[in-house]
């Protein structure tokens, strides 16, 4: 039986993006799909970051499927199932998000749904008192969460007074009011503050649909803009939660923004020491020591800044020493060059990783949204593989010593060993 030649992959093809206006909002398309099924999403710019506390935005962009001025909460949902659709919503540090996800065929009926969400929510108090009673239930059963204990006190320490740093606290469920979402929405939800990303099964027929029933309020207002951030020294912290099964690490630092040169090699540079299950830190405290399940190192990113983590979950008596060997691991590659074989699974890895992120026209629309919120396009793909196929480990050496040696805020959530 003859084999086939395996090939190393070093190139991609860009998926097209086309553009066009949607009741003079920016619209970006991609078609492909053979299923007749489309999904749009409509983010506005009116995130945690702009808003007085992060409850305002969450709670205003849930409202907006919780009834329209023609439509109780029950009778936009019976709708929307008779149709076989639906309309979730989400929010980000900078933006919320409305989504529609239906057939071709129900399109007409659920991009009217949709637009009315939009332009006429009911902000009913009754749905108002039941949402805001739902997520207080939920926030407190998170505060039991050491992961997510972690990461909040991670962030409100770093970004400590930056609107980033403006998190989710138990008194803001009684200062937020439906007078306060009726603001936001008719500040932030309109036309100057929209895009629009639509992927799937996109004939000139179902363009024209989205021309005929999909519009926009125009309230013209200003969004607030969001200041540069003043770094923090890093500390050490810990919060004690005597009830905690597993103790929850995570440290970090904020670092260069992706407009710099060296932001391309940095993030490879992160991957090597936790961004898969071949990374340093998985080999060391997976494999070898068996403190936990997982560990990673990742770049959260923001559109004004960016931060390195690393995040797991330890048993309280080995946490003194996972923290050991994760400092270990961090001055090994700032010391060590890597070998030929570690950076050349890596690429084949990051290579398939961005393969996937592009796979189809709903994979490759949500991986073109996330580029063009922070100001790129599909080109910075192309960037991205030029520079993974040219690094070599003396770059990686380098990105290590210059950005990742020290600096680091340590957070340990969890029983005191």
């Amino acid at each position: 039986m003859n084999i086939p030649t395996i090939h190393k992959l070093t190139k991609i093809a860009i998926p097209q993006v086309h553009h066009t206006y949607i009741d003079d909002v920016s619209c970006y398309w991609q078609d492909g799909l053979v299923q007749p099924f489309v999904k749009v999403d409509i983010t506005f710019e009116a995130g945690d970051a702009h808003a007085d506390n992060p409850l305002i935005s969450i709670m205003t962009c849930n409202m907006l499927v919780e009834g329209t001025k023609s439509l109780s909460s029950k009778d936009f949902s019976e709708q929307l199932d008779f149709l076989g659709a639906e309309i979730y919503t989400y929010t980000t540090f900078e933006t919320s998000s409305v989504v529609l996800a239906c057939i071709n065929k129900h399109a007409n009926n659920a991009l009217k749904l949709l637009a009315e969400c939009i332009t006429e929510p009911r902000f009913d108090a009754n749905e108002f008192d039941i949402l805001k009673q739902n997520l207080h239930k939920k926030f407190l059963i998170d505060l039991e969460n050491v992961n997510f204990v972690a990461r909040r006190t991670f962030l409100k320490h770093v970004l400590k007074g930056h609107p980033y740093g403006n998190i989710l606290e138990l008194n803001h469920f009684n200062e937020t009011e439906p007078e306060q979402l009726r603001q936001h929405f008719y500040r932030l939800y309109s036309s100057s503050h929209a895009q629009m990303y639509v992927a799937g099964f996109v004939d000139n027929s179902f363009m024209q649909t989205l021309r005929t029933h999909l519009r926009f309020n125009s309230f013209r207002t200003k969004k607030l803009e969001i200041p540069k951030l003043t770094v923090n020294e890093p500390q050490q912290i810990f919060v004690e939660k005597t009830n905690a099964i597993q103790n929850a690490i995570r440290i970090g630092k904020i670092i260069i923004s992706r407009d710099h040169p060296d932001f391309i090699p940095l993030s490879i540079t992160i991957n090597v020491l936790g961004g898969y299950f071949g990374s340093r830190l998985m080999k060391t405290l997976r494999e070898e020591k068996g403190y936990t399940y997982g560990i990673y190192s990742f770049i959260f990113s923001h559109r004004k800044l960016d931060t390195m983590v690393i995040t797991t979950e330890v048993a309280s008596e080995y946490t003194a020493d996972a923290l050991k060997c994760i400092y270990n691991e961090i001055d090994d590659l700032c010391q060590h060059k890597i070998s030929e074989i570690e950076l050349d699974n890596l690429k084949s890895y990051l290579m398939g990783q961005l393969i996937r992120s592009i796979d189809g026209p709903l994979s490759s629309m949500d991986t073109f949204k996330n580029l063009h919120i922070n100001g790129r396009n599909m080109q910075y793909l192309e960037q991205y593989v030029n520079e993974l196929q040219n690094i070599t480990p003396e770059i990686i050496l380098t990105m290590a010593q210059r950005y990742l040696s020290d600096g680091y805020t340590e957070i340990v959530v969890g029983k005191k060993n």
